[in-house]
């Protein structure tokens, strides 16, 4: 009897919240500045969508279309007028905010909704600024998605879960972000990307890169320039790099191809693979915990070499090239020390292990 009272009670819930929004309304707000005025612009917007381009001319414009789900024009501008949407200047600053009410109308009940696993609002503001090359550009936002195309601004992003995409763009790059993935393609300028729970694409750029994550994976490819990338929890990819590179990862593999400088790589609990590393007299300094080490260095590399595994193989055709230290009485299947080529090579290839086999080979 109980059971059939508390599945009544929810029906009666559940049939509350039937009546939901069913048609879209759009409202727009426009403003335009003029750009030699302005030096930086800060946006602030919790929720919604974020879209930078470059503007066809000297002009600043901001666009934001909001869009509600209401059940007629009356509530849809009800709602509408809670949002409180700014773009001021103050000096030479330009300050854009958007914020959404502070208490949502939602016409399902709260039942249906935990059912149902529907948390989405019954708005979505989209905010689009043209930019003039040249300036600064800052955005702080909890989870808008942020994207953007095709202009010159240093860009600094601070955000707590949104997804980030830009394409062919030129200036410094900027972005902490706690959860959401971060795609940056064809850029121009420094890149430093700290991530929480984020995935990061980097690919097309010229310029250095910091990229860290703690629980997502690294793709790198076509740098012109050093690359530092490090993950805690996820892999490293890394294509074509031209300049030197520093990977890590604590719990992942790490695959490397075509470095043209020096290599530091690093790995805990997962194998490490580096291929074509072209560096004649490169410095490679390669670890691993509990994993396999695979590399793949040029036929002429010239300088000192250290390869050791603890309880692993160690395997390296560049072996009948290697002078042995005199004094050296270590030297066995899993410990080789000498010089390799040139005795006034300055390279240095240190490799370690700790439980794995090293294959060390050459092209």
């Amino acid at each position: 009897m109980k059971q059939i009272i508390i599945l009544a009670a929810i029906t009666t819930l559940l049939s509350a919240g039937v009546a939901f929004a069913d048609r879209d309304y759009s409202f727009n707000k426009e403003d335009s500045f003029d750009g030699a005025a302005v030096k930086s612009i800060l946006v602030d917007m919790p929720y919604g969508e974020i879209n930078l381009v470059k503007a066809p001319g000297d002009k600043i414009n901001v666009r934001l279309k909001n869009s509600i789900l209401a059940r007629d024009q009356a509530e849809a501008d009800e709602i509408n007028r809670d949002f409180e949407y700014k773009a001021e200047l103050a000096g030479s600053r330009l300050t854009i905010s958007v914020d959404p009410p502070r208490h949502t109308r939602h016409h399902k009940g709260i039942i249906t909704r935990i059912i149902e696993g529907d948390w989405d609002e019954n708005y979505y503001p989209a905010l689009k600024v043209s930019v003039p090359d040249g300036k600064v550009i800052e955005i702080h936002t909890s989870s808008a998605d942020i994207n953007g195309n095709d202009f010159s601004s240093d860009l600094e992003i601070k955000s707590a879960s949104s997804d980030i995409t830009f394409d062919n763009t030129i200036g410094r790059f900027s972005c902490e972000i706690s959860s959401g993935d971060v795609e940056l393609m064809g850029h121009k300028g420094p890149t430093s990307i700290k991530g929480i729970s984020s995935s990061i694409r980097l690919g097309d750029i010229e310029g250095d890169i910091d990229a860290r994550t703690s629980s997502g994976d690294i793709n790198v490819d076509r740098i012109t320039g050093s690359v530092t990338a490090s993950t805690v929890s996820g892999d490293d990819r890394v294509n074509d790099i031209k300049g030197d590179l520093n990977v890590s990862s604590s719990s992942g593999d790490i695959e490397v191809t075509s470095v043209s400088g020096s290599v530091r790589a690093g790995a805990v609990s997962g194998d490490v693979r580096l291929t074509n590393l072209t560096a004649e007299e490169g410095d490679f300094d390669v670890e691993s915990v509990s994993g396999d080490i695979s590399m793949e260095v040029s036929s002429n590399f010239r300088g000192e070499m250290r390869v050791n595994s603890v309880s692993g193989d160690v395997d390296s055709r560049l072996k009948s090239r290697v002078v042995i230290n005199e004094d050296d009485e270590n030297y066995s299947h899993s410990d080789i020390r000498g010089t390799v080529g040139d005795r006034q090579g300055k390279g240095r290839l240190n490799v370690a292990s700790t439980s794995g086999d090293i294959n060390i080979d050459g092209f």
